[in-house]
């Protein structure tokens, strides 16, 4: 497959119904559309969604607080540095400042705030600074928390497992993490990347994109195809831990953002993640049973926890640890 594909999935809605209201969607219909998610995860391990049942408002209100939330003094934003915090949550600086995040030890040229719904230690702007930003981020998660359950049915019905396999390693608390990211215009010589060549490491991500573009797919060894927006839509990518658990059916694709050079550009990707305590493992069924065990995640040795995994790696990326020093401190 030489392009990312385009799938409906409101089909699938009906895998989520309590009252018996959507019985009246095709099955044949169903089994296409998880087919057409299970082709996508083995052959680019990226996809566009439609039909996600994500409001439009919602997606809205997103950009409109995160653009008032970058636009604070710096000094500002620094109160709710994630140095402050031992879960990895708030603001993260741009460019050439301690505490900016890394990719391949290389800082990026983006600013972000990171948030976990399932957390109570969130830190979160004031809100006379940003009135109604906690409640809008908020409604986003919830939405993007029922998208990623659903996924999780479909994929595991495409993986020729019970629909149910990963609902309990999703249960609360979880992993999942909204981030919000900024890639302020950087027009200077260089051979940065707004986030450098990398694969994501948990399950699955939903990246909803603005107009600007940048992001883009090795869906081949070398050979790099851009993921242009397409208005209304969310673009899913595959995690280390998803290609392991999968035994390699399902692909962890290398992705990177090209640096913004004369325009601000805005994503939000939806980090679906399962709880600390879910061990990945390699799931055997008859989809991967002819398939050689993944003996190692980002220097993790199978089977292991996935908070140990997440831990490891936000130290590295972050440059965090608890004794840090505070931005504006030595």
């Amino acid at each position: 497959m030489s392009s990312i594909p385009v799938i409906d999935i409101s089909p699938l809605w009906t895998l989520c119904d309590t009252d018996g209201s959507n019985t009246e969607v095709d099955q044949g219909l169903k089994d296409k559309v998880i087919q057409q998610i299970h082709q996508a995860c083995r052959d680019v391990g990226f996809f566009y969604l439609t039909g996600h049942g994500v409001e439009q408002s919602t997606m809205d209100n997103i950009f409109t607080v995160m653009k008032s939330f970058f636009a604070l003094p710096l000094a500002t934003k620094n109160t709710i540095n994630i140095h402050n915090s031992e879960s990895y949550r708030g603001y993260i600086e741009t460019i050439h400042v301690q505490g900016s995040e890394r990719t391949l030890n290389v800082v990026d040229i983006r600013e972000g705030f990171y948030f976990n719904p399932d957390m109570e230690n969130n830190q979160l702007p004031d809100e006379r600074e940003l009135p109604g930003f906690a409640d809008v981020i908020v409604a986003y998660s919830k939405q993007l928390n029922q998208l990623g359950l659903l996924m999780m049915k479909a994929l595991a019905i495409g993986l020729q497992l019970p629909e149910n396999f990963f609902d309990e390693k999703f249960s609360k608390p979880t992993f999942e993490t909204l981030a919000l990211m900024h890639y302020p215009p950087h027009p200077a010589e260089t051979d940065s990347w707004g986030v450098g060549p990398h694969t994501d490491y948990g399950m699955c991500t939903f990246l909803l994109q603005d107009d600007v573009g940048g992001l883009e797919v090795e869906i081949t060894d070398g050979k790099w195809i851009e993921a242009k927006p397409i208005p209304g839509t969310f673009v899913v990518n595959l995690g280390d831990c998803l290609q392991a658990w999968t035994k390699g059916l399902y692909r962890a694709t290398r992705h990177r953002v090209r640096r913004s050079i004369d325009t601000d550009r805005y994503s939000v990707p939806f980090f679906f993640n399962p709880k600390g305590d879910c061990l990945i493992e390699p799931i055997e069924t008859d989809a991967t049973k002819n398939l050689t065990i993944i003996t190692t995640v980002k220097g993790l040795d199978m089977p292991f926890w996935y908070a140990d995994l997440t831990r490891s790696l936000l130290q590295k990326s972050h440059d965090w640890s608890k004794d840090s020093p505070r931005p504006g401190t030595k």
